[in-house]
């Protein structure tokens, strides 16, 4: 079963939005008397100030790499390692028709098998249907195989 969300009855909803207002008015006539007591002088001497902070923890940031209140980690990440190939000796003892070509041989004649009859071919549409991608599958694993067998 599936839980379906509930949305705030509307009544919350505006009232959240008027104090949201409200808070918005207040906060903007709060700023309006600070600003008002201050001349054009001490708002542009404010501005530079503020910008001339917030510039130089931007340059530090970018200067150190991001790293300037960074500590370090208590947790390490483990080493990547890297993907050994496969020895040749290895390839040269797997024989190309293996179990699982031989089960893609049988998985072949199923589905030609079932190509012939009006049920059967209802049986593999439906098949094909729940897993598009099969053929492709099927069709790469053959291909590795075939390229295994080749070498």
């Amino acid at each position: 079963m599936e839980k379906k969300k509930t949305t705030p009855p509307p009544v919350l909803d505006s009232y959240l939005q008027l104090v949201y207002l409200k808070a918005k008015v207040k906060w903007a006539e709060w700023m309006d008397r600070q600003s008002s007591r201050l001349g054009t002088k001490g708002i542009r001497i404010l501005f530079i100030a503020v910008s001339t902070l917030f510039g130089t923890i931007c340059l530090l940031l970018i200067l150190s790499g991001g790293q300037l209140f960074y500590t370090k980690p208590h947790l390490r990440p483990d080493a990547i390692q890297t993907v050994r190939a496969p020895s040749s000796a290895i390839d040269k003892a797997a024989s190309p028709d293996t179990t699982a070509m031989k089960q893609i041989k049988m998985f072949h004649n199923y589905m030609e098998d079932l190509s012939m009859t009006e049920s059967g071919r209802k049986t593999r549409d439906s098949i094909l249907e729940a897993r598009p991608g099969l053929p492709d599958s099927i069709r790469i694993l053959e291909s590795i195989y075939n390229n295994k067998k080749s070498d």
